[in-house]
């Protein structure tokens, strides 16, 4: 009998219209009281499900006297209703290929739209640099800006893992940093990195904006409780690179 229900079930019918459909098969003309005995239904539920079966031509009904008994059709009924299962699905799939190049249209609005992420405290930025080096590929470079001593008071100037994994992979950087201190971030082709300063005192940003990866832009704050935001865009990524490239040109008339 489950065997039978589970096919009732793929053929669309709901677990309690296919014990109902079951029940009044097996009892022939039968009350409601009756059937839902057998298909363990209370009777009001039972009832309602009868109706819909007389509905969908599973069911039918005659009178005995002053008693309406319920009479489950023969079950070759049921290749009409996957009959009609069948146009049911070809009506939604024409619905479906109507509005597919509105979908599609609106695909291409929301693939437009940044992704954003947020990393909160040093352990949050430890994750971000991390997506650093999985999101750049071997030989490429990233570019930064950088608030040399914000930067050492969340990660003090010593051999680090991420530049080691950096040149294993291999990938170059270049920053303009800014410091009013003596912790110069100096260029350093053992480290594969490129480096130009600007005056703290003219150019006093605080927080850091690297580039990497083909799409990625991140944005930090190394101040108070220190927050990263990267951010997953082509359009932003492209523009902060050539913004970068522009401060790179002029940053080359000042000494560091």
């Amino acid at each position: 009998m489950s065997l039978l229900k589970k096919t009732l079930e793929e053929l669309g019918l709901s677990d309690k219209e296919a014990r109902v459909y079951l029940a009044s098969l097996e009892l022939g003309p039968s009350s409601v009281q009756k059937i839902s005995q057998i298909a363990e239904i209370n009777r009001v539920t039972t009832y309602v499900i009868l109706e819909s079966l007389v509905e969908k031509g599973l069911s039918s009904t005659t009178q005995k006297g002053k008693k309406t008994l319920f009479i489950a059709e023969d079950p070759e009924q049921l290749s009409s209703l996957l009959n009609k299962m069948q146009e049911e699905i070809k009506e939604k799939e024409k619905a479906l290929e109507q509005i597919m190049p509105e979908l599609n249209s609106l695909l291409q609005i929301s693939g437009k739209k940044p992704v954003v992420r947020v990393y909160e405290g040093r352990e949050g930025l430890n994750s971000l640099l991390q997506d650093y080096l999985k999101s750049t590929k071997v030989g490429s470079e990233w570019l930064g800006f950088v608030p040399v001593d914000q930067l050492y008071k969340v990660f003090p100037p010593q051999k680090e893992e991420i530049p080691g994994e950096r040149m294993k992979k291999k990938i170059k950087c270049r920053v303009i940093y800014n410091t009013a201190n003596n912790n110069i971030m100096k260029t350093d082709p053992k480290l594969l990195r490129e480096a130009r300063s600007v005056p703290a005192k003219k150019f006093p940003f605080t927080s850091g904006v690297d580039i990497y990866g083909e799409n990625k832009l991140a944005i930090i704050n190394y101040k108070d409780k220190p927050i990263g935001i990267m951010i997953e865009s082509k359009e932003l990524h492209d523009t902060f690179k050539i913004i970068f490239e522009i401060a790179w040109e002029a940053a080359g008339k000042y000494k560091g």
